[in-house]
C-alpha cells in the first residue's frame, strides 16, 4: 500500500511538473525575457501582510524601503533605481510562523505593454530544523524597460497571493 502511494505521489508531481513546465515554456516564447536587478531580499520584513507590489516613483520607493526596514536599527540606504526606465517588483510572503520560508522574483517577461512576473514560494518540509521565530520574507528587483515606458507598462504577478 505504502508503495503504491508513493507510485501516485511522483506520477502527481511528475504531472505538475509538466504542466508548470509548458506554462515556462508558453510563457517565454510569447514574449521577451527582461534581466533584472535584485535589490533587497531578506525574512524580517517590517511588512506583515502577503502580496506583491509595483514601484514607479522615488517617494513610492523610499516609503516601501522604510516600511520594510522599520524594525531594525540602522535602516540600510536606499538603492538606485531611475524611474524614467526603471520599475521596482517587490514580492511579500506576509508573516510566518518560523524560518525555512522564502520568496523569489524569478522571471520578468514583457508581453507588448505588458510585464508578466513569476513569483516563487518555498516552505520548510514538516521535519526540517528551522529558527523559531517569526519571519515575513521578501524580494524586491529592478526592472529595465526601453522607450521610457516604466509609467505606463502593465504588471500581471503570477504566483503572488
Amino acid at each position: 500500500m505504502k508503495r503504491q502511494r508513493r507510485v501516485l505521489t511522483v506520477r502527481a508531481v511528475a504531472m505538475v511538473a509538466a504542466v508548470l513546465l509548458g506554462a515556462c515554456t508558453t510563457l517565454a516564447a510569447s514574449g521577451t525575457e527582461l534581466a533584472f536587478r535584485s535589490l533587497d531580499r531578506g525574512d524580517y520584513a517590517a511588512i506583515e501582510e502577503a502580496g506583491c507590489l509595483v514601484v514607479r516613483s522615488e517617494s513610492e520607493f523610499a516609503d516601501l524601503w522604510h516600511r520594510i526596514h522599520q524594525t531594525v536599527s540602522a535602516e540600510p540606504p536606499l538603492p538606485d533605481v531611475d524611474f524614467s526606465r526603471q520599475l521596482v517588483l517587490a514580492a511579500f510572503q506576509g508573516q510566518q510562523p518560523s524560518g525555512g520560508h522564502a520568496i523569489s522574483i524569478d522571471r520578468v517577461v514583457e508581453q507588448g505593454d505588458r510585464l508578466t512576473v513569476v513569483v516563487s514560494e518555498s516552505v520548510p518540509a514538516a521535519d526540517a530544523m528551522v529558527t523559531m521565530a517569526l519571519t515575513s520574507p521578501y524580494h524586491l528587483v529592478a526592472v529595465d524597460l526601453a522607450d521610457g515606458r516604466a509609467a505606463f507598462v502593465r504588471v500581471e504577478f503570477r504566483g503572488c497571493r
